[in-house]
């Protein structure tokens, strides 16, 4: 039970619940053409930016009514990025997928869609599992770097991130240790 709590500290067990509360929402067509700005589609899937801020968002169209069921919220992290060599970086925020739409591969898409189009995304600090396994999914086939943003360096290029397994998680990232050691080591996908 300890080891179980130790590793919540930034490798968080379970799902964002929060995630699900925000999803599942109908939206009309005019409604997202006023707010929204289309970046790309997938199947019946359409993955559209805020126009106001950087909140992307995928919504499921039928007809003429949109249900948001995922979205990526960034923060603008360029300052960072144009220190280590990253273009266009932002730090995710929150990632969510509804839950009846899990597994998949749409987080993947969306991330993927995102990089497609230069902006190159940081993971915070706090991971909960899911994120945890899409960032280890991701790194099988995307560049992903492990960085230091208190000493503004890169620690490792091009890494294979290591899955989780039991409570041992890939610990040049996430620790096992419940003390701000791992606050500033973050991931990197571009």
């Amino acid at each position: 039970m300890l080891k179980e709590i130790l590793e919540m500290a930034k490798a968080i067990k379970g799902d964002w619940l929060e995630a699900d509360e925000m999803l599942g929402n109908s939206f009309s067509q005019e409604k997202i053409d006023k707010l929204w700005e289309l970046i790309d589609t997938y199947k019946n899937y359409e993955f559209r930016k805020n126009k106001m801020g950087n909140l992307y968002v995928l919504f499921e169209k039928n007809n003429n009514e949109y249900i948001n069921i995922g979205f990526v919220n960034l923060r603008d992290a360029r300052v960072i990025g144009n220190k280590l060599g990253y273009k266009n970086l932002m730090e995710e925020i929150g990632v969510g997928v509804l839950k009846e739409k899990r597994k998949q591969g749409l987080a993947k898409w969306m991330y993927k869609t995102l990089v497609k189009h230069n902006i190159s995304i940081m993971g915070d600090k706090e991971q909960y599992d899911n994120n945890r396994k899409l960032w280890i999914s991701l790194s099988k086939d995307m560049d992903v770097d492990i960085i230091d943003i208190g000493s503004l360096k890169i620690i490792d290029k091009k890494v294979i991130l290591k899955p989780d397994i039991g409570y041992n998680v890939d610990d040049r990232i996430w620790g096992s240790k419940y003390d701000n050691t791992y606050d500033n080591i973050r991931v990197v996908l571009y």
